[in-house]
């Protein structure tokens, strides 16, 4: 998808890649999108969450320790125990 938010599905348990407007355009005209198979990078977070810390402060945090560029073009999976322990709440 042409959407930087497109990465979010995510979430969801599905692969997403966000792509610029010419690989777009090409998709959508002849039906075909190349990819690299991404690079993975494993994220592990530990420890407890304190009170008023929200996975947002989370993800956060791991941005910056990753820098902007720092997981282009990779799959990030998320493991441990603060990530086992967040919930879902629909707000």
């Amino acid at each position: 998808m042409g959407d930087s938010h497109t990465c979010t599905h995510g979430a969801f348990g599905a692969f997403a890649a966000g792509v610029g407007t010419t690989d777009l355009e090409v998709g959508i005209l002849r039906g075909v999108c190349a990819f690299r198979e991404p690079k993975t990078i494993r994220i592990d977070i530990n420890g407890t969450m304190p009170e008023g810390v929200y996975a947002k402060d989370v993800i956060l945090r791991v941005i910056k320790e990753l820098t902007v560029k720092g997981a282009t073009d990779c799959v990030m999976e998320f493991h441990g125990r603060v990530v086992k322990e967040m919930t879902w709440k629909a707000g």
